[in-house]
């Protein structure tokens, strides 16, 4: 009877210890090198707070996570303890960002945050210790890029050969990512013409390029960054000629975020601000960005003057020729106004000759001429 209560009494004992070591558990790799572990990783959801605990003969957890698009993972840890090392694999197992937190000489306690730029794909999250234990917590929150054309793990359109076609006058929305160094987008000129490159990144440096069909690079420009904006932004101008082309955006050593861009092409509509007596006027050629491609003045009708401006009553009805000079001096076409002469004109007296203006004049002016009785 005392063994099988000595048996129950070890028996429970036994299940008590596995219950509390099963409670205490973290997934760890099985070995610290990149790449092996992989396969029991523990997998954790974006925007949720984990915690580990390192202890001597554990010094390395490993947590898998997915991002269905390209975006930015804001990375925030806390640890009680002074140093451990914190890394970023690809679905491959090849390391693509290293972090060493140091935490505070008198507490030795960490708080750190950092935030990593990274394409759609599945990714491993690593923390590890060489000498420290103890306890850590850590959060994986994301942001979405909303590119205009989602990439795979890696990029999708890093070449001339894998460019996304765009069309002129859109506005286009990229990502550049740590695993992810350049993006090209091909488009069309059908003739030659006057475009401004219009492009805002999230990003203290990036290279804006523009190629060729075959390849050579043609136009390029690299912003700098303005502090106040926390932004940096471009309004460049290029000529083209018709053909195939490529558009680049190409990261700038380590830096990396979302940008977007627009490639404009001019289009030129004319506008005229009509000339009046008092005001001149002005054609313009104008593009929808503001662009302006020329400006004509229109000189303000100035003088006007008859050929005769005194008669001799003979019977007939009298009809001056009329003359428009501009502010200028010269002639003003008559297609570009109409004359109106009083009625009657035979008798003597005093008659009026009133010109409207029209086309690109507007307004009206007016002068008078005498018939003088015969003597």
């Amino acid at each position: 009877m005392r063994k099988k209560k000595g048996f129950a009494l070890l028996l429970a004992i036994i299940m008590t210890a596995s219950f509390v070591s099963t409670q205490h558990m973290t997934v760890r790799a099985s070995s610290p090198e990149p790449g092996n572990g992989l396969a029991t990783a523990a997998a954790i959801s974006l925007n949720t707070a984990y915690k580990g605990r390192f202890t001597a003969d554990s010094r390395k957890d490993l947590y898998k996570f997915t991002l269905h698009s390209s975006g930015q993972i804001a990375f925030s840890l806390e640890a009680k303890m002074y140093s451990l090392y914190c890394y970023i694999y690809d679905g491959d197992g090849n390391a693509l960002w290293r972090k060493q937190p140091i935490g505070n000489s008198t507490t030795e306690t960490i708080n750190t945050a950092e935030t990593i730029d990274l394409t759609k794909g599945t990714y491993y999250f690593s923390v590890c210790s060489v000498r420290y234990t103890g306890n850590y917590s850590f959060r994986l929150s994301f942001t979405a890029a909303k590119e205009s054309f989602s990439e795979a793990a890696g990029g999708s359109n890093n070449d001339t050969a894998h460019a996304n076609t765009i069309s002129l006058n859109k506005s286009y929305k990229g990502h550049l990512a740590i695993n992810d160094s350049a993006d090209f987008y091909k488009f069309t000129v059908k003739k030659s013409t006057d475009f401004v490159v219009n492009a805002a990144a999230q990003i203290p440096h990036i290279h804006y390029r523009i190629y060729n069909q075959s390849g050579r690079e043609i136009w390029r420009r690299s912003p700098s960054w303005n502090q106040a904006a926390g932004e940096n932004s471009l309004s460049g101008k290029v000529t083209l000629a018709k053909g195939i082309y490529y558009f680049a955006a190409e990261r700038y050593s380590s830096y990396t975020g979302s940008y977007s861009f627009k490639l404009h092409s001019h289009s030129y509509k004319t506008a005229v601000t009509k000339a009046t007596v008092k005001k001149n006027g002005y054609i313009t050629k104008k593009c929808s960005c503001g662009q302006i491609k020329s400006k004509t003045t229109l000189c303000r009708p100035k003088k006007m003057t008859l050929s005769k401006t005194a008669y001799v009553y003979n019977g007939k009805a009298k009809k001056p020729s009329v003359t428009i000079r501009d502010s200028r001096g010269k002639i003003i076409r008559p297609t570009n106004y109409k004359v109106s002469y009083a009625s009657g004109r035979k008798r003597p007296g005093t008659y009026k000759v009133t010109v409207k203006f029209k086309g690109n004049y507007k307004g009206t002016m007016s002068k008078t001429f005498k018939i003088k009785a015969r003597r």
